[in-house]
């Protein structure tokens, strides 16, 4: 995982048109990903209920450095962005800052009949897309996927085979 400040996540967050607060340092870097219950230095979790945050885990607070929690409250010895809905934002953040970005385009052992494909569309190898088959935007299409009856795929759909 390539490292990511506090600041970046808070303009990401800024810019999709999220309001939270934030409690903290913002220049922190974030290395890694951890729960709640396994804290880490320059890690980035969250919290829904005050009842996680035991003994042990503010114990481990103290003793971790650069940890930032995603909670509904605000949190001693940790940066905090505060906000009413934390898992939904700690995924978000994730989407953004963590996953795999993958490279668009259709793999030269994939069959597809259909004009219709939309942008940023990823088609995996030994794919088979039909002639009726209607594909919007930021789809990805993994490997082995066989699509012969007519549908439409909605945009940002993920299929597994």
């Amino acid at each position: 995982m390539k490292p990511f400040t506090i600041q970046a996540i808070l303009g990401f967050l800024k810019k999709q048109g999220i309001k939270i607060d934030f409690a903290g340092e913002p220049e922190t870097l974030i290395h890694t990903i951890a729960n709640i219950k396994e804290l880490e230095n320059s890690c980035i979790t969250w919290v829904k209920k005050a009842s996680f945050l035991t003994e042990k885990v503010q114990e481990k607070l103290i003793q971790c450095q650069d940890v930032l929690i995603v909670a509904p409250f605000p949190i001693e010895n940790a940066n905090t962005i505060i906000t009413e809905n934390p898992k939904q934002i700690f995924f978000s953040i994730l989407n953004e800052f963590c996953a795999i970005k993958r490279k668009q385009g259709i793999h030269p052992t994939a069959v597809i009949e259909t004009d219709q494909l939309g942008e940023h569309v990823s088609i995996g190898s030994h794919c088979y897309i039909g002639p009726d088959v209607i594909i919007h935007d930021d789809v990805i299409v993994h490997h082995n996927v066989v699509i012969e009856c007519p549908c439409e795929i909605g945009q940002g759909t993920e299929i597994f085979s």
